[in-house]
């Protein structure tokens, strides 16, 4: 179980942090800016490297093909320093989509343009710096080191375990998500005691708790916080592993 986050948000831009409003001024990502509906804006980290996901949709209208939107990037990140990487095109039923990419020395742009052939266009886009390109693949890390990144303090750290991911999201209201994944050795059963022990130290309490089809879920409170302790077994890496999701 890996649960998706996500926000709803309708307000403006004002409230973005330093690298949203460095790269949303310098590059103007948003097209028909001042028609624009944001639906979702969410900034962070993932093993120290900074992204931000952007997502808002427009009224359709003259000229708001998607192929003109993509055009319209191409002009305005061209002179940037931003080169064309990856093109794609995705038709159905009820949607057309283009995917693109865009490298800068710094910055990777990722861009998904969707007509939904009703009354709007969507567009997502991603900015992460070049880095988190070789950071997203830490799963792969063949390595007994840990990967780059955070434990989260008052969450007990299981003693058998090798850091493969964390991530920090924020979204516009400044509520913050960490998500700390460990690849483990040993026991699950020895994993639940464990945390039934360690996070009682630490003033969580437990509940609820319950296991189905090999996932093994905890979860706990701690006065205005919550956290899931999540162990199961991952295919990527052929180990167990063990999530934990802060909020």
């Amino acid at each position: 179980m890996i649960r998706i986050i996500a926000i709803l948000i309708f307000f403006f831009l004002s409230a973005l942090n330093l690298l949203a409003e460095k790269q949303i001024k310098e590059t103007s990502l948003i097209y028909k800016k001042s028609q624009a509906i944001i639906l979702n804006l969410n900034r962070g980290e993932m093993n120290n490297t900074e992204f931000l996901n952007l997502n808002y949709y427009i009224k359709k209208a003259r000229g708001d093909d998607i192929k003109d939107i993509y055009n319209y990037y191409i002009t305005q990140l061209g002179p940037k320093g931003y080169r064309k990487d990856k093109y794609q095109t995705k038709k159905t039923k009820e949607s057309d989509t283009i995917l693109a990419t865009f490298m800068g020395d710094e910055y990777v742009i990722s861009i998904n343009i969707t007509d939904d052939k009703r009354s709007r266009v969507v567009v997502i886009l991603s900015i992460m710096n070049n880095e988190f390109l070789f950071k997203k693949n830490a799963l792969m890390n063949k390595s007994n080191e840990d990967n780059p990144g955070f434990d989260i303090p008052d969450i007990p750290r299981y003693q058998k375990t090798k850091r493969l991911l964390s991530t920090r999201t924020t979204d516009m209201n400044e509520r913050t998500v960490r998500q700390v994944m460990y690849q483990m050795e040993g026991n699950k059963k020895a994993v639940v005691r464990f945390y039934e022990i360690e996070m009682a130290l630490n003033k969580w309490k437990k509940i609820n708790q319950f296991e189905f089809s090999g996932y093994i879920t905890m979860s706990y409170v701690k006065k205005n916080r919550k956290a899931e302790i999540l162990i199961h077994y991952n295919p990527e890496v052929k180990k167990d592993v063990i999530m934990i999701l802060e909020e």
